[in-house]
């Protein structure tokens, strides 16, 4: 069969699989959507997508989508046909092919049913200015840090790099991004510095911060496709 599909869609799943490449595409009465997360459950996130964006007739599950979409890069304007029997994708242009094999459906799971936020004290915008200075610092030896801890008043986001092995830290402030303040006093939440190395540099984003230790970060897009991300505070 044959599958009409959006290269926006493609694309937005391929920037997502720095969290995973293990997906399940699920068909939905609205359309398709997502729910996936990386191996130590630090960063989930929630895509859905309207059903022409990639019209499947059941459930499509990748054990490595980042493959994938390697091979449908080479190809210019490719048609994409799907086997369900075989279970295999055929990308084709022109006197060109590949092929790619699909998980079933029922090795490759949702990661969640539903997330909640369990209150709204912040709200904020991040740029993808700042998560990619972020994530360059974090990847920085000299300051060997495993931790990321974001502080939050009325006017300023602070954060903070740390380690949990010695004491250097990195400090800095980013005023005039808080949009939003109604927890009853500064808070802060501490979370895993691969959080932000996982997170995708291809937009920026409205974060909303619970003092329960939750953040959801929306992906702000010019589509019609939705990408809620969601990172928690470490235990203990």
């Amino acid at each position: 069969m044959q599958l009409a599909y959006d290269s926006g869609l493609l694309q937005a799943l391929s920037d997502l699989s720095t969290i995973t490449d293990k997906i399940l595409i699920q068909k939905t009465d609205k359309g398709i959507e997502v729910k996936a997360g990386d191996d130590g459950r630090m960063v989930l996130y929630h895509l859905t997508a309207p059903a022409d964006k990639f019209p499947i007739e059941k459930n499509c599950a990748f054990h490595d989508y980042g493959r994938f979409f390697g091979k449908f890069c080479l190809f210019d304007d490719p048609t994409i046909e799907i086997d369900d029997a075989a279970s295999v994708i055929t990308i084709k242009s022109g006197n060109k092919s590949a092929t790619h094999n699909l998980a079933e459906g029922n090795v490759i799971k949702a990661t969640f049913s539903q997330i909640r936020i369990p209150s709204t004290d912040v709200e904020f915008k991040l740029s993808t200015d700042v998560i990619k200075r972020l994530r360059e610092l974090s990847g920085v030896n000299y300051f060997d840090s495993n931790r990321i801890v974001f502080s939050f008043s009325p006017d300023t986001l602070g954060v903070k790099l740390r380690s949990t092995r010695h004491e250097n830290t990195y400090e800095d402030k980013i005023p005039e991004v808080i949009t939003s303040f109604t927890a009853d006093a500064d808070f802060s939440l501490e979370c895993d510095i691969k959080t932000i190395q996982l997170l995708p540099l291809v937009a920026d984003y409205k974060v909303t911060v619970s003092a329960a230790g939750l953040m959801k970060l929306e992906m702000l897009r010019k589509d019609d496709i939705s990408v809620l991300v969601y990172i928690a505070k470490v235990a203990g």
